[in-house]
């Protein structure tokens, strides 16, 4: 055939495929040169010649018509796929394009937006992460700090009652007032942390005792 005495030398085929019409036959190709057995990962490309390295051919389906679409002279072509005229492929970590009708191939620009696992929404129990507690005068009620909120709960038998639930702010140290009335904390939604009280029932809102932006507390 047309295409035979292309690959009669000593070589490696890889992934071959219909093109999207089924007419021709995509496939990947590389020579072995006996000589190129000890250079490793084929680094040193000065010695690699470029059909030692894989490159993607067409035919047709009775192997006439044999053409090469890709030229690479640094890396593998690897993980070749077709969508329409269209060939995409990998080489060298970077995903590249070319038309089958010709032309040279286009390096794709992908970025993928770092979607990190501590930054999604998630539940966590917060009982297991308290920075802070304190029983009041009467010793019926506890107030505590975790992950950043108040709570107030029950000494024995009961619900935790949430007093804040303010993302992007931290509050922290809550200790009662003697008269059970009150909690104070620091509170950082300034910019700084910043001396607050508000009722402990968590029926009221909080209010600013001290505006010095102070350091530290």
């Amino acid at each position: 055939t047309d295409a035979a005495p292309n690959f009669r030398v000593p070589g490696s085929f890889l992934r071959p495929a219909l093109s999207y019409d089924a007419r021709r036959m995509l496939f990947a190709w590389c020579h072995h040169y006996p000589g190129l057995a000890a250079e490793r990962d084929k680094l040193n490309k000065a010695n690699v010649p470029e059909d030692a390295f894989y490159q993607v051919y067409e035919m047709n389906l009775d192997c006439s018509a044999l053409r090469q679409l890709t030229h690479e002279t640094q890396w593998d072509v690897r993980s070749v796929d077709a969508n329409g005229t269209t060939l995409v492929y990998e080489s060298g970590g970077r995903i590249k394009q070319i038309e089958l009708a010709g032309g040279a191939p286009k390096t794709l620009d992908i970025s993928l937006a770092a979607v990190a696992p501590q930054l999604r929404p998630q539940w966590k129990d917060a009982g297991r992460v308290l920075t802070s507690a304190r029983l009041s005068s009467t010793g019926k009620r506890v107030v505590v700090s975790a992950r950043g909120d108040l709570w107030t709960a029950p000494a024995e038998n009961g619900t935790p009652r949430p007093l804040t639930n303010t993302s992007g702010i931290f509050e922290r140290n809550p200790a009662w007032s003697p008269d059970g009335k009150w909690i104070a904390f620091f509170d950082d939604s300034t910019g700084e942390y910043e001396l607050y009280v508000m009722p402990a029932d968590g029926k009221g809102a909080k209010r600013q005792l001290t505006n010095d932006r102070g350091p530290f507390k």
